[in-house]
């Protein structure tokens, strides 16, 4: 898969950062698409290190270059097709009932979304298995962060650290222990997410769609009926009557 969009010359040499506004690193390459591997970046972090992302992770906001996580992109795309697959599978047991097709196509097609949904589980559960990895190491950070702002508060109160060293250092550490924050909020969202498409608890934007194009030509002269409950004794209904 490529990104149209996006090509080398405009963003050689330029940074790009991860979704929470930190510094991935600087772009030196844009490789061209071989026949099984799409294009990608390859980037020199901060570190010195070289990595090599998807270009299609690689987005712009902003007139900045943005980095998508590869483990969210998974988990989002996984979101999506494992629905999809079981909505074209209802679909197909309606039309073999029809018996509309021959029976040995529909038996298999019927295998090969068997497979599909099979091979879509799996991966599943190793992004979920990855997600909870992540997890547990960003709790374990936020920890190891909270006990070190508790310690510099005491070195502070003490008169062992200097002042202006003190807020310098506090502040890196409560903007880092923000964007830990905000990474495990992300992390766990997204795994409820696939959890629940997994055990078929929840509808994509796609089955909504679909389904309110259904739903929406039967409604069209309908009368609309709104009732409201009694809200007296509610929160709510505190407010409307200013208590």
């Amino acid at each position: 898969m490529s990104c149209p969009s996006i090509t080398l010359p405009p963003f050689f040499s330029r940074e790009i950062n991860d979704e929470y506004g930190y510094i991935v690193g600087k772009i030196l390459f844009l490789s061209a698409k071989q026949q099984s591997k799409p294009e990608e970046f390859l980037i020199e972090s901060p570190s010195g290190e070289f990595l090599s992302y998807p270009a299609f992770l690689v987005k712009t906001k902003d007139d900045c270059l943005v980095l998508k996580s590869p483990l969210k992109y998974e988990a989002e795309k996984l979101t999506e097709a494992i629905p999809f697959v079981k909505k074209k599978n209802g679909f197909l047991k309606e039309i073999s009932g029809s018996r509309t097709s021959p029976s040995d196509t529909i038996a298999q097609v019927e295998k090969d979304f068997r497979e599909e949904l099979e091979r879509l589980m799996i991966e599943a559960q190793s992004v979920l298995r990855e997600i909870e990895s992540e997890l547990d190491k960003h709790v374990q950070r936020i920890k190891e962060l909270n006990a070190v702002s508790l310690h510099l508060q005491l070195e502070h109160a003490i008169n062992r650290i200097a002042t202006h060293s003190f807020f310098e250092a506090r502040d890196s550490i409560e903007k880092g222990l923000r964007r830990l924050e905000s990474m495990k909020a992300d992390l766990e969202s997204i795994h409820s997410g696939l959890q629940s498409v997994i055990s078929g608890e929840t509808k994509t934007s796609q089955e909504i769609d679909f389904q309110s194009e259904l739903l929406l030509p039967k409604q069209k002269d309908a009368e609309l009926v709104v009732r409201i409950e009694d809200v007296g004794d509610t929160d709510l209904g505190n407010q409307f009557s200013g208590g």
